[in-house]
């Protein structure tokens, strides 16, 4: 397991992930501090979200797989999450640069 999904159940553990229908509202209302798309989302999923976190001014990066964000989040068929934290999104961030 890399440290990602380690940072994931941990935002998980704390109810600090948000997916599905409720992750666009999040954006719209700036509660989530990073959004992560699956590398194998649709093109028109990507760029749903890309554009709408571009919009909102909230960092969004491409990682992993539906496969893994699912499996890392506890949550079947995710295709993009945010993590409402600003310590653990820095964390990924950090880790992913």
């Amino acid at each position: 397991m890399s440290t990602v999904e380690g940072y994931i159940g941990i935002a998980k553990k704390a109810r600090k992930v948000v997916s599905g229908a409720s992750l666009m509202d999040s954006i719209r209302q700036k509660k989530v501090a990073l959004v992560l798309i699956a590398a194998d989302a649709s093109d028109r999923t990507r760029k749903q979200f890309t554009d709408k976190c571009i919009t909102y001014q909230i960092p969004c990066l491409i990682w992993g797989t539906v496969a893994t964000i699912s499996s890392a989040s506890g949550m079947n068929m995710r295709v993009a999450i945010g993590i409402s934290d600003h310590g653990l999104a820095n964390s990924i961030r950090e880790y992913l640069k």
